[in-house]
């Protein structure tokens, strides 16, 4: 959509809220939620609207990226207020003292009972704990992570005990999610303790469309446990440890190296020592644990913190394909709950066609168990469907008579990118009947088609990219965008509709791609007269041409055949502004029947691309262990 569209959808919204522009008046102009708004430099730009010009896809993402989960963070308000507060005590001259001793802290902090982690107090350290115990937004930060610490505290200490780490590094979940299980971050963290994908990877955190590990409150707590271990063996200290859980070990290992110093808070103060973020990481880290293990010393009282009822989460087997809100109704207990127990089903229900692990509460567990066989979990009139390369919403919905809307509500599909092939999905069973689309209009240059060959036609999708269709296909990338005049360094877009020269025994079902033969399309070279007139055709329209005569106008002619000034600037590639000569013969594109004052119409415009282009190197063999330096490498 183009800038000017975007302002033409604000004008029609401005015009159906007319009715109501007295009422408006009086309580003065509706401002944009604050949410929408991201600022960049001295403008604020609509975060919504930013991201429908980008196509949905993350911000400066490469041309094979598609998908962005969707940011969750309970205190996202409260953490936006903290990193004010950091910025506005980013002041090189506020360098810490590495001599102050809890000697020199206030009275009322002599006495605290130290977490089983090594603090020094330096003054970031003693900053943190300002902020967070005396400072009003500060408070309700720490207030409410403390609310949530008794939700999941006994069931994380024991898994870090068992790991061998210290139990207080619990406050590193604190610090990192609110201990909220749910989180995700713009850069793609997940879960309690924000892992990223590749290290999460590492260890034993799995991730696919149904189930992401790093959202389970038991399996990243064991991942997170051991990943702290190995950072303090390699390290040798907890801050350096925590310092590289946050900004990754490769990053703090050559910050040593470069600085010639193992000492981290001497890294922070070192400059180009540690990211920002990392020098005030383990001084949050440590504040929060020194003030959640003297919660009442610092006056956070157990009437004013209000904290969740803890939770013994106990394992149980579920059957695949069941809706989580489904089963808390049916077990009587609180949705929200049994959501955030069972983050890791990122869709909001069991995985279709296998047993899976989720969690209950231990007094719901026992509950489940002896009443499982009479449980109605099951939604009645939904079937599986594996998706096929080139699938979208629409496509499969129609194979079973239903709406994509209800495809994409049923398996909560934020993005059509997210539909890659092998995934299996639950699809209602409609009572329409599937319906066949009319062959579609494929215009492509032409290409030289090699004995036992076949060209066959695919349509882009959210979930393809011209990479994953060559390796797909097991063609060349080169010979793909030759042979559809691409640019090798664009986006494919969404409906685009590429030619793919394949062996005649290539079955696209056993393949698993969507694909079209060429008796299934319209094919046209792209760019030619039967090209244009064949799109003319589906709009019910006709190519002629307009003798100009004395006192023609562009405006004059557009108005005659329903045109616009700009269309017919456009279709006859000159400017808005110019001036008809009579006897000159135009290109316009009228209804059958309105022909009467037309003429031939003239040339088609451009290259009509009538040279084959020789796609040869598409017939070869996958390549082998013995053809082949690396195994599937050209």
């Amino acid at each position: 959509m183009c800038v000017c569209s975007l302002a033409a959808a604000g004008v029609v919204a401005e015009a159906r809220a007319h009715e109501s522009a007295a009422t408006s008046r009086r309580r003065g102009p509706k401002p944009r939620p604050a949410a929408d708004l991201r600022t960049f430099g001295p403008v604020d730009i609509s975060a919504s609207g930013s991201e429908q010009v980008r196509g949905h896809r993350p911000p400066q993402a490469s041309r094979y990226v598609n998908v962005r989960r969707p940011v969750h963070q309970i205190d996202a308000t409260f953490r936006r207020d903290l990193a004010l507060f950091e910025r506005r005590t980013a002041d090189p001259s506020q360098r810490d003292d590495p001599k102050l001793t809890p000697s020199a802290l206030p009275p009322k902090w002599s006495n605290l009972a130290a977490p089983d982690l090594p603090i020094r107090w330096t003054a970031r350290v003693v900053r943190y704990v300002e902020y967070l115990s005396e400072h009003d937004r500060g408070r309700r930060l720490m207030r409410g992570w403390l609310r949530r610490l008794a939700r999941y505290e006994d069931t994380l200490r024991p898994i870090l005990a068992e790991a061998g780490v210290p139990t207080d590094l619990v406050f590193v979940a604190l610090a990192e999610s609110g201990f909220d299980p749910r989180a995700h971050s713009r850069v793609g963290a997940a879960g309690l303790w924000q892992f990223m994908k590749p290290t999460g990877s590492v260890y034993g955190l799995k991730s696919h469309y149904w189930v992401d590990d790093r959202f389970d409150i038991i399996k990243s707590t064991f991942a997170a446990g051991a990943y702290l271990d190995d950072l303090h063996t390699r390290f040798g200290t907890w801050e350096l440890a925590l310092a590289a859980f946050n900004a990754g070990y490769g990053l703090v290992a050559e910050a040593i190296r470069r600085n010639n110093t193992n000492d981290y808070w001497a890294l922070c103060e070192i400059e180009n020592g540690l990211p920002y973020a990392t020098s005030n990481y383990t001084a949050k880290v440590f504040a929060a644990a020194i003030i959640a293990r003297n919660a009442e010393s610092f006056g956070f009282t157990p009437a004013d913190v209000d904290p969740y009822t803890a939770v013994d989460p106990v394992a149980v087997q579920l059957d695949g394909g069941i809706r989580l809100s489904r089963l808390a109704k049916q077990l009587g207990i609180d949705g929200d709950l049994l959501a955030e127990l069972n983050a890791h089903f990122v869709r909001g229900r069991t995985p279709p066609k296998q047993s899976s692990t989720g969690y209950l509460p231990a007094e719901v567990a026992e509950r489940f168990k002896q009443q499982r066989s009479s449980l109605e979990l099951r939604d009645d009139g939904m079937e599986t469907y594996v998706v096929r390369l080139g699938d979208d919403l629409d496509s499969i919905a129609a194979q079973f008579g239903t709406t994509a809307r209800r495809v994409r509500r049923e398996n909560r599909v934020f993005d059509s990118g997210e539909l890659a092939p092998g995934l299996t999905l639950l699809v209602p069973r409609g009572d329409a009947e599937p319906t066949k689309s009319e062959r579609p209009l494929v215009a492509v240059p032409p290409v030289e088609v090699p004995v036992g060959h076949k060209r066959v036609f695919f349509r882009m999708t959210r979930a393809t990219n011209g990479r994953h269709l060559a390796a797909a296909f097991g063609v060349r990338y080169s010979d793909l965008i030759r042979g559809n005049d691409l640019d090798p360094q664009a986006r494919i877009q969404l409906g685009q509709i590429v030619q793919v020269v394949v062996r005649e025994d290539f079955s696209t079902a056993t393949a698993g791609i969507v694909a079209l033969e060429v008796d299934e399309v319209e094919l046209v070279v792209r760019g030619s007269l039967a090209h244009l007139e064949a799109e003319l055709a589906r709009r019910g329209l006709v190519r002629r041409g307009y003798r100009a005569r004395k006192g023609s106008t562009l405006a004059r002619v557009g108005k005659r055949f329903g045109l616009s000034v700009g269309s017919l600037a456009r279709i006859n590639g000159f400017s808005r502004r110019h001036k008809l000569k009579p006897g000159e013969v135009i290109t316009v594109y009228v209804k059958p029947r309105k022909l009467a004052g037309t003429v031939a119409a003239p040339p088609v415009r451009g290259d009509e691309l009538s040279s084959p282009r020789a796609i040869v190197s598409q017939a070869r063999s996958a390549s082998t262990p013995t053809t082949a330096k690396l195994p599937g490498r050209d």
